[in-house]
């Protein structure tokens, strides 16, 4: 750039020129696929938990969870029963990482904003303060391999605002619409979810199709 300021375009070339510069093996896409997944993505994933959850723990945000409860669970129960290897089988009730990156999957969030590898980081993320907890007062009751409702909401909440970073929608609205516009629409449309109980998302009144 000759102006000292980068463009998006210059941007991402400058990316793919440092891929093909680390990584000597694969074409130059997947050079670039290495270094967003490997290097990029997890470090932008790096937050202040306490920060993030203080700001989840608003009566608005509560507001939306409450709102989108019924059917968030139900999604929830469903994939915490998929894995049916090893030590999974007699954990139906929570979520392991797997089963979190076979949600993100199905339900197409993963992709260039949120790697497999993002997942397991976020999966990670969400535990933290159970993890201090277990060190603290001996728990052992759910370990940190394993996800309860409340940290699969949490979660969800963070993806929410990671694919809908828009500054100018206050956090409860991006959450909300994460969930009202991606999740439960494309939940509905899945074989799996028929004759589960979900329910669909009623339109505000006056409210217009896109």
């Amino acid at each position: 750039s000759d102006d000292g300021e980068l463009e998006p375009h210059e941007f991402v070339e400058g990316l793919a020129r440092l891929a093909v510069y680390k990584y000597s093996k694969g074409t130059p896409a997947q050079r670039l696929q290495k270094l967003l997944e490997e290097d990029l993505l997890p470090n932008a994933c790096s937050v202040d938990t306490d920060v993030f959850r203080e700001r989840i723990a608003g009566d608005r945000v509560k507001d939306v969870f409450q709102k989108h409860k019924h059917n968030m669970k139900i999604i929830y129960k469903e994939y915490a029963a998929d894995d049916q290897e090893g030590d999974a089988v007699l954990a139906g009730d929570t979520m392991n990482s797997n089963e979190l990156v076979s949600f993100c999957r199905e339900f197409k969030m993963v992709g260039p904003l949120l790697s497999e590898r993002a997942v397991k980081v976020l999966f990670a993320y969400v535990q933290q303060e159970e993890e201090m907890l277990d060190d603290d007062e001996g728990n052992d009751e759910v370990g940190d391999s394993e996800m309860v409702f409340s940290e699969f909401v949490e979660s969800q909440a963070a993806i929410g605002c990671q694919m809908r970073p828009d500054p100018y929608n206050v956090v409860e609205i991006r959450i909300d619409h994460f969930i009202s516009q991606e999740i439960i629409p494309r939940a509905l449309e899945m074989i799996r979810f028929r004759a589960k109980g979900l329910k669909k998302l009623q339109k505000p009144e006056g409210a217009t199709g896109e």
